[in-house]
């Protein structure tokens, strides 16, 4: 039995540029900003931690939940958008 190789191409969707304004990329970016700002730049000495480690897991948790429900949320701008190039 020969072992085939696995290759598989990462592929960008078709409307790529659209992701950029949908509501859970929008909230993936505030985790990231908030991680940085009260995780990271501390970590690095830059300054304090602004929130206690209870408050940055609950506004983790919400906006990650919040990020992922928001994946299956209609937004009628971009719809409409996606009709007008069609």
């Amino acid at each position: 039995m020969k072992k085939e190789k696995c290759k598989k191409q990462l592929k960008l969707v078709s409307n790529w540029r659209k992701q950029f304004f949908t509501y859970s990329f929008w909230l993936n970016i505030a985790s990231v900003v908030l991680t940085g700002v009260n995780i990271v730049l501390p970590f690095m000495g830059f300054l304090q931690p602004i929130l206690s480690i209870e408050v940055y897991g609950w506004a983790m948790f919400l906006l990650n939940v919040g990020a992922g429900i928001s994946k299956f949320i209609k937004q009628e701008k971009l719809d409409k958008e996606g009709k007008d190039a069609e």
